[in-house]
């Protein structure tokens, strides 16, 4: 059976950074750590785009990344996001952990040992969104 645990509210510091100039991911880390964290953002955007799609676990994440899509990256925005990115279990772990270090925030809904997660947190959710306006943005 499917453990649901209760996503906290996102942090009041993600709020007040959203409320003093809208909501944009360069607002809330600032460029510097955007640009120095730009492939962990990169996989995070794949692992919420992989949740979204029905992945329950961040070693079939790792399996579907490693799966070529198909799709030119002009209409798949996610194949151009991967271009480069290493797709290793490890790699997917330890960008969730620089980012949620980044952001002291827990960023998926763990559950239990090992590396099995059932979603995004509100934070990670909230963090997922503004990094596809980001890419978006950049890839426009």
């Amino acid at each position: 059976m499917d453990q649901q645990h209760p996503s906290r509210p996102p942090s009041q510091a993600i709020q007040a950074r959203e409320t003093n100039g809208g909501p944009s991911l360069l607002a809330l880390l600032g460029f510097t750590k955007v640009a120095a964290h730009i492939n962990e953002l990169r996989l995070f955007y794949l692992i919420g785009c992989a949740y979204h799609e029905g992945a329950r676990s961040l070693r079939q994440i790792a399996r579907v990344l490693r799966t070529p899509s198909g799709g030119p990256a002009e209409r798949d925005p996610r194949t151009r996001a991967m271009g480069g990115l290493p797709k290793s279990l490890r790699a997917i772990h330890e960008a969730v952990a620089v980012l949620e270090g980044l952001l002291g925030e827990q960023l998926v809904n763990r559950t239990g040992e090992g590396l099995g997660y059932n979603g995004l947190t509100a934070a990670g959710e909230r963090l997922w969104e503004l990094t596809v306006e980001f890419l978006q943005e950049l890839w426009a």
